[in-house]
């Protein structure tokens, strides 16, 4: 729920001083900016910290001012913070510094609904600037208590930290209050996961995991009956969930709201084991800490070894066209997410770089390859994965086709294709390999990996990308033909060098965090298509 009510626009901005009041200096006038209305709710929430400006609309410097925050009408209410400090029932905040003319300082003021307070209960923040006993501008603040309904206020992983080993067994908690206006005769739990299998499945629980995957992700529904008092606390034993062997982190989120849920035609089906029920909190019990979206993450000590697929590719006759593949490969154990950015493609988890044989130019080049110069020459490509696809699983190789032309068979040298900086890959050393152009008469095979176009493969001095490909596309021009051998990285790897008969799997995975929707937290669900 949104702590600011839409009517946060400034509607009618600070008043000046009250009729009579002493003026003040030549040039000064001030104005206080603020949300007109907030709401108190038991957790942080959006808006909040709202922001209090004093701007000083004169043509004067303003030396100094005293910004006084009264909540006393809030008592038992609301819980107000000032300039990060209790305003108990009143806060004074300072200037620290001149505001010159058409400037301003803003000042922080949060809120929360305070412990025993009635839905519906209201007051005001009463707001007033001053400057050497002068007053300069008043504003006010009218704060109400709204029906929150039923809140999470506890969710604990055991073992907890920031860190767990995969096949870790984690018990898992939680717990609710009800801050609505009535009692509840039924409550509804969300749980979203990833990273984690759970070890049971309750009888009054529907589960989902993500579109049909075996691991990564899913959702649980659960309804509770019963009578679930005004301010009354449960608790629940979620039971235990354990983390997967191909994931690299983790997450559990719960929510409580509505009992219903709409399952959008995801297949689901309900739990066979024993009944969860939630069980009053004992007075003893530490208090909960209500909050508005109840997320624990963690990551799992697991390990994806990226290899590097190169090629060795053979011109049958002098101006024939060449085309080689080469790729990345996660041998595993780990699957990940190949973006990590606000949208599809941005932050891919490594880079990717191919840089073409010397005495070679490329004639098409994929269109998820973008090209970088070097003091305006080619130094390298770099490639990323298909955007729709969300997941790199454990065992999937990631391809691209280039096409060159052969310009100085004289001049061959080899290319190289290298993949780096991802902090989990425990085998650096096959994280290179070469690409090779042989042509009648010459053979360029020998020469390692390193040589071609890429120079000394410093990343420094490039230029941007600009468009993704030359043609934009990967189907080869000309008619000539081409003998390709694919190889693997210069070190030894986990799986077989020579890349033959390598499996592709191309698949599509997102682990989104934290989006409320509507009553559900909507967290972890990874989306995957196999092609």
């Amino acid at each position: 729920m949104c702590a600011l009510a839409a009517a946060t626009a400034l509607t009618g901005l600070s008043t000046g001083p009250a009729a009579g009041a002493p003026t003040p200096p030549a040039g000064i006038r001030v104005v206080l900016e603020s949300p007109a209305t907030a709401e108190a709710l038991p957790y942080e929430s959006y808006g909040l910290p709202m922001d209090v400006w004093v701007r000083n609309m004169g043509t004067a410097t303003l030396d100094s001012y005293k910004l006084t925050v009264d909540a006393t009408s809030l008592k038992g209410i609301a819980d107000v913070t000032a300039c990060w400090k209790p305003a108990d029932p009143v806060r004074v905040c300072d200037s620290e510094g001149t505001v010159p003319s058409d400037w301003g300082r803003v000042h922080k003021i949060d809120l929360r609904r305070a412990k025993n307070a009635a839905v519906g209960a209201s007051g005001e923040i009463r707001m007033t600037v001053e400057s050497h006993g002068v007053q300069l501008a008043t504003r006010t603040i009218k704060v109400t208590v709204p029906d929150p309904g039923v809140v999470l206020d506890r969710l604990e992983r055991t073992p907890g930290g920031g860190k767990v080993k995969p096949k870790t067994s984690m018990k898992v908690t939680s717990g609710f209050t009800n801050y609505g206006a009535t009692a509840k005769d039924s409550v509804g739990l969300r749980l979203r996961y990833s990273g984690v299998t759970p070890d049971e499945e309750f009888s009054n629980c529907e589960y989902s995991t993500s579109y049909g995957t075996a691991s990564g992700g899913g959702t649980v529904s659960c309804v509770f009956e019963g009578s679930f008092a005004v301010g009354g606390s449960y608790d629940l034993d979620l039971g235990s969930v354990t983390a997967d062997t191909a994931e690299l982190e983790g997450s559990l989120a719960v929510s409580y709201g509505k009992a219903e849920y709409d399952w959008d035609g995801e297949a689901h089906h309900r739990g066979t084991g024993r009944e969860l029920r939630p069980t009053p909190r004992p007075a003893s019990a530490p208090p909960g800490e209500p909050q508005e979206r109840g997320v624990t993450s963690f990551r799992i000590d697991n390990t994806a070894d990226l290899q590097a697929v190169g090629a060795t590719v053979r011109q049958e006759k002098a101006g024939d066209p060449v085309r080689f593949t080469v790729g990345v490969r996660n041998n595993g154990p780990a699957g990940m997410l190949a973006w990590t950015g606000s949208e599809p493609g941005e932050d891919p988890p490594y880079e990717t770089r191919v840089y073409i044989p010397a005495g070679t130019e490329a004639v098409t080049t994929p269109k998820a390859c973008h090209e970088f110069t070097k003091h305006g020459v080619l130094d390298y490509y770099e490639c990323h994965g298909d955007v729709d696809d969300y997941w790199i699983d454990p065992g999937q190789y990631t391809k691209w086709d280039f096409d060159l032309r052969v310009v100085d068979p004289a001049e061959l040298k080899p290319g190289r294709i290298t993949v780096d900086r991802l902090p989990v890959d425990p085998d650096k050393t096959n994280n290179t390999a070469a690409i090779v152009v042989r042509t009648p008469g010459h053979d360029s095979g020998t020469g390692g990996t390193s040589g071609g176009s890429a120079g000394s493969g410093s990343t420094s001095g490039g230029s941007g990308s600009g468009n993704g490909g030359t043609n934009g596309g990967t189907n080869g021009g000309g008619g000539g033909s081409t003998t390709t051998t694919t190889t693997g990285g210069t070190g030894s790897g986990s799986m077989a060098a020579t890349g033959a008969g390598v499996p592709v799997t191309f698949a599509a995975g997102a682990s989104v965090l934290a989006l409320l929707l509507g009553g559900g937290l909507f967290l972890g669900l990874r989306r995957r298509a196999t092609r």
